[in-house]
């Protein structure tokens, strides 16, 4: 049992190793289709849109593939279905440990382990098409942007014109010199004025009948 989990544990330190390397090489691919995505776009949006869904696809194809080659390894089952690369460590008399491909019999122990082989043209393959769905999409975002983008242009122009109309509607405004109020006609009453207001004011004369009344029908304050 113990020489069982000696075993796994060795297995999965070597299968680390090497998945170190496997993954800095597609790192070191990605990071140069990235360099290239930034000299051939200048729309910033764009290329937004084209690293998130590229660090999606790193995300989820790189390390799901290097965990399950790990895995895979640990169980002793076939990395994958193109063979895989034979891998012996040998242990000598002062426990000093060496992984070799070939095998030997200068070592007191040696034990074959299982490791993951660098990725096969289909693996390759299979991102790139991973990658060209991903700019397919992008590309059908970008449209569906521009179409928004004239949509909204529309829709402003719209706007104006329809202002422009509510505008042209309302009355003229005139503006009026401005009139100051004339103070209302007003009779003075004299001192011992006991009479009150005369029955016709000064600037109104009586209604004349034509004809010749006598004194005596006129009030007395008239004269």
């Amino acid at each position: 049992m113990i020489n069982s989990n000696k075993h796994r544990i060795t297995g999965i330190r070597a299968s680390l190793e090497v998945c170190k390397s496997v993954f800095l090489k597609q790192s070191l691919a990605y990071i140069a289709v990235i360099r290239n995505l930034i000299t051939m776009i200048t729309d910033s949006h764009k290329l937004h849109i084209y690293l998130s869904i590229l660090l999606m696809f790193v995300i989820q194809g790189v390390m799901a593939s290097e965990y399950s080659r790990v895995h895979s390894a640990n169980r002793g089952i076939p990395i994958n279905d193109y063979g895989s690369v034979p891998v012996y460590k040998f242990t000598d008399s002062k426990g000093k440990v060496t992984y070799s491909t070939s095998a030997s019999v200068d070592f007191i122990r040696a034990e074959k382990i299982a490791i993951i082989s660098p990725p096969s043209s289909q693996q390759l393959n299979a991102s790139k098409r991973r990658f060209e769905e991903m700019r397919i999409a992008v590309d059908e975002f970008d449209v569906a942007r521009a179409e928004r983008q004239v949509v909204r242009e529309q829709n402003e122009i719209k706007r104006l014109q329809r202002i422009a109309l509510i505008n042209q509607a309302k009355p003229p405004v005139v503006t009026r010199e401005f009139i100051y109020p004339a103070s209302p006609y007003r009779l003075r009453k004299k001192h011992g004025d006991h009479y009150g207001i005369p029955t016709h004011l000064p600037s109104r004369r009586p209604h004349s009948t034509g004809l010749s009344l006598p004194p005596s029908s006129f009030p007395a304050t008239f004269h």
